[in-house]
């Protein structure tokens, strides 16, 4: 037990520094642990982490294949919440891979689920990316029904849409923007991302009007 928890506090520190490679190398050896002592929720969770660093590698294809197995031991096990995790990251991997059909699918189910285990911040994070999937897809309005849903979920955090823009764009014209050091926390980060949504979805639609 004690080696366990000392490589998820490894692995931990490791992804928190942006140390993928090695965080991805300390949650493997945690899901060997996990995979010896038939622990299920231990692997499931370690197969997560290990999806989450192969994502942020940009190694999309393996990243669905950990999710996936992932997602069918949480099934198994009956853990919901971790059954929505493990779907809306792999709706998450879809988009970014561009195949913006299939990530549907897994967020409209994961999104069913925090609906029904009471997740608003799961609720907010899913309707977010399916925004960003209808919105590709050419289909607008429902990209800004979600885009408005999510909104109104996140701006429940206090934060006003105007402080969350003024964010926004201070880290894109800051030098240092993206460091540690100048990382907002996650409710501007969120709502910023969700109102850049909205405008992008209005421009996109706007685009593609036929003049008159």
């Amino acid at each position: 037990r004690a080696t366990y928890d000392t490589f998820r506090n490894i692995g931990v520190v490791q992804a928190g520094l942006g140390k993928r490679s090695e965080a991805l190398r300390s949650f493997q050896e945690l899901l060997a642990i996990a995979r010896e002592a038939g622990d299920k929720q231990g692997t499931a969770k370690m197969l997560h982490n290990i999806g989450i660093m192969l994502k942020r590698l940009g190694n999309y294809p393996e990243a669905l294949r950990s999710y996936g197995e992932a997602l069918a031991i949480r099934r198994e096990i009956g853990d919901e919440h971790g059954v929505g995790d493990s779907l809306n990251d792999i709706g998450v991997a879809h988009n970014r891979l561009g195949d913006y059909p299939e990530a549907l699918p897994p967020h409209d189910e994961a999104l069913a689920i925090r609906r029904k285990i009471g997740n608003r911040q799961g609720i907010a994070d899913t309707l977010n990316n399916l925004g960003l999937s209808q919105s590709y897809l050419g289909n607008h309005a429902e990209a800004l029904r979600c885009y408005r849903e999510c909104l109104a979920i996140r701006r429940a955090t206090g934060i006003s849409r105007a402080r969350a823009i003024r964010w926004r764009r201070s880290t894109w014209c800051s030098p240092i923007a993206g460091s540690s050091r100048n990382k907002p926390s996650r409710p501007y980060a969120s709502i910023g991302r969700t109102t850049w949504g909205i405008s992008r979805v209005r421009c996109m639609a706007s685009s593609r009007t036929p003049a008159r």
